[in-house]
């Protein structure tokens, strides 16, 4: 749902068929439907928080006769646009034109070597501000007596 990570893959073929025109309109009406979805999603979020996310809405909101249907496609359609991204993603990262030179090389694995690199970094960082420092894991914030105050009523 992110319409900022689609500008550099098809920035090129846009600019040399369409224009700036044709890349700023697609842009804007791209980026004006996503936000659309993701409020959509942020209600139906807000309305249903489960563990289970789309899947679990797909399965309420379609109802018996849907619902198991709905979230079984949702888990289909999640898996195949995973496997067309990982595809993509090493297809982008192939050079274009051989042979590589400075001026042909696809900078994309250059880029994504040193994102890499600042995220370890960021990580093994010293002097404790590193992630691995302070970051703690999934913490439990409801604990066994919560539940059991809150499901047993008060009878006296």
């Amino acid at each position: 749902m992110n319409f900022i990570s689609g500008i550099p893959m098809m920035f090129a073929f846009v600019m040399s068929t369409g224009g700036p025109e044709a890349a700023f309109a697609n842009w804007t009406m791209v980026g004006g439907f996503s936000f659309i979805v993701s409020l959509a999603m942020a209600e139906i979020a807000s309305a249903l928080p489960v563990a289970g996310g789309i899947y679990y809405w797909s399965f309420y909101l379609g109802g018996k006769k849907w619902g198991p249907f709905l979230s079984w496609m949702s888990a289909v359609i999640a898996t195949i646009s995973s496997v067309w991204i990982c595809y993509l993603f090493v297809v982008l990262l192939l050079p274009q034109v051989y042979p590589v030179t400075g001026t042909t090389l696809n900078y994309a694995p250059v880029m994504i070597g040193a994102i890499t690199l600042i995220s370890l970094v960021g990580w093994v960082f010293p002097f404790g501000l590193g992630g691995k420092y302070w970051f703690k894991g999934p913490q439990t914030t409801i604990t066994d007596v919560d539940v059991l105050e809150a499901t047993i009523p008060d009878m006296s």
